[in-house]
């Protein structure tokens, strides 16, 4: 009994002591709880004091309103910032395909690229007029030397013809050989009508057709392709037999002599380098003042290389806007290398009316060509003499 009622007072003291523990831990709760809201309570009436001081000293400045207008966007400064982002970028991409496109532009890039005299410039042919003059393959057949003595077309081929006079001093050229870096130059028409303008002098005139790959020039004179130079150089015919008389169609007193360039061969650098081209030429420079050579290109073919050590002197025809840079330095180095002798360029395709500043002296040149000749056919003003 004792013991039992010693085990129920151990288990109270026990209880108490736990009890005892909880209650201080609760008592120091109930004191930081308090002194918090203590805290909270003083914090709370110094804001109702502050807020008190504030709204005394707060008045309304201007009342809001309704905007007449939208914030965003603003359309002007969009549109403004359009314009000037779309023409920096025009400004940027016309430079920058300026920059990627390699090809001859001006005759004054022509001279400074090849170091090389510019003997003329050829104006470009519009399309309307160019759809008139070619024909089933392509070919332009106007004689402008001739045909349109006063366009620009032709005196741009009479300088050609007067630097080739003055090319050399006393001694010009009787020889010459027409050819370009590429097919497409525009080389052909250049020495149709080359020969036209010596012809316009009295001369005795001789074009050859040295093309023996690509021969064209017979369809434009409306000459028989065969027998031809090639035939000629061959042994199968004689000198008479392919020399043809050229004066229908260059006017009236106008007349060239013309060899086609006969049968295609299957060695045509052979024969153009052969003893009898050689002889041939002997002979022709004594009947004929001037003679005037077409050639197949030099990029591809040794041909021009050929016909250039044989004659006085040679014309690269460069197209302005077509033809690479690249194209046309290997053309001039490759002519230098076998000894040719290289008179100059003449640049063709060229839009003078682009303006003098794109093309240099030569637009301006043309402008007052064309302008000369406006004024002396414009009639006369009744009353004036």
């Amino acid at each position: 009994m004792i013991r039992s009622a010693l085990e129920r007072q151990k288990k109270k003291t026990a209880e108490l002591r736990q009890k005892a523990i909880d209650y201080n831990i609760l008592k120091r709760e109930v004191e930081t709880n308090r002194r918090i809201y203590e805290l909270l309570l003083q914090r709370s009436k110094e804001m109702d004091v502050e807020a008190s001081v504030r709204s005394t000293s707060i008045r309304p400045i201007d009342r809001a309103s309704i905007p007449l207008s939208p914030y965003k966007p603003r359309k002007m400064l969009n549109l403004l910032l359009s314009l000037i982002v779309g023409l920096m970028g025009g400004v940027f991409l016309a430079f920058f395909l300026e920059y990627l496109d390699n090809t001859i532009k001006t005759p004054d890039e022509v001279e400074k690229l090849l170091r090389l005299p510019v003997l003329g410039v050829v104006p470009s042919i519009t399309l309307k007029k160019r759809k008139k003059e070619e024909k089933a393959d392509g070919l332009l057949i106007d004689f402008y030397a001739v045909n349109s003595p006063k366009s620009p077309a032709a005196e741009a081929f009479r300088m050609v013809r007067t630097s080739l006079m003055l090319a050399a001093a006393g001694q010009p050229p009787k020889t010459v050989l027409v050819t370009s870096p590429q097919v497409g130059g525009g080389k052909t028409l250049i020495a149709l009508n080359l020969a036209a303008a010596y012809a316009q002098m009295e001369s005795r005139v001789l074009l050859v057709d040295c093309d023996l790959r690509r021969a064209r020039l017979h369809r434009v004179l409306n000459v028989k392709a065969n027998p031809g130079l090639s035939n000629y150089l061959a042994g199968r015919v004689d000198l008479g037999q392919i020399v043809h008389q050229v004066d229908g169609i260059l006017g009236d007193g106008v007349t060239i002599d013309f060899i086609s360039a006969g049968t295609v061969p299957p060695n045509p650098v052979e024969l153009l380098n052969s003893k009898s081209f050689v002889h041939l030429l002997e002979l022709l420079r004594e009947r004929y003042d001037h003679i005037v050579m077409d050639s197949p290109p030099l990029v591809g073919f040794a041909d021009a290389l050929v016909l250039s050590r044989l004659v006085d002197g040679t014309i690269l025809v460069l197209r302005n806007q077509q033809t690479p840079k690249p194209a046309a330095k290997y053309a001039r180095d490759r002519l230098f290398q076998v000894g040719g002798n290289i008179l100059g360029v003449v640049v063709n395709d060229v839009r003078v009316e682009r303006g003098a500043y794109y093309y240099g002296k030569y637009s301006g040149y043309y402008y007052y060509y064309s302008k000369y000749y406006s004024y002396g056919s414009s009639p006369e003003l009744p009353g004036k003499s």
